[in-house]
Parts: structure tokens; C-alpha cells; sequence
């Protein structure tokens, strides 16, 4: 789920610094993180698997570079976030 600001800008838990990093943000605690516990690719998007130290586990799925859609670990099981 995606949120505008004041002048209309998307806001969500992925920001990229001038460096070219990614940095994705927890999704319970906001603790921002850097690198993704696994990476792989499922069928044409480029999956990125995050734990946190809060104990929340997410999943980013992105295709062609951009961010389509976050699932998260709720009860056992990936729920759209």
C-alpha cells in the first residue's frame, strides 16, 4: 500500500540513496535494511527475501527494476502487505 505526500509524490518503505542503494524499510518497526536474506528470480520478477530483527519476514518482488509488490509473513503464511 502506497501513500501520497503534500505535493502528490508516492511514499512506501523503499527508498534508493544517491549511491545507488536500496534501502527497504521494515514493514513493522521501519529499522531500515539493506541487504535481502535471499535473492532469486520467479518467473519474470526478481524476488528479494528480508528478516528482520523484529522478527518480521517480508518479501519484495520487483520486474524490470521497479517495485510491483510486497507479500508478508502473517500465521504461516504471505499475505499481500
Amino acid at each position: 500500500m502506497t501513500n501520497n505526500d503534500s505535493t502528490g509524490n508516492i511514499i512506501n518503505h523503499i527508498n534508493k540513496t544517491r549511491l545507488g542503494i536500496i534501502m527497504v524499510k521494515c514493514l513493522n518497526c521501519k529499522r531500515e535494511l539493506t541487504k535481502p536474506k535471499k535473492t532469486w528470480t520467479y518467473s519474470q520478477f526478481e524476488v528479494q527475501a528480508y528478516s528482520c530483527e523484529c522478527g518480521t519476514n517480508f518479501r519484495e518482488y520487483t520486474m524490470d527494476g521497479e517495485h510491483s509488490f510486497t507479500l508478508q509473513l502473517k500465521k504461516g503464511r504471505f499475505v499481500k502487505a
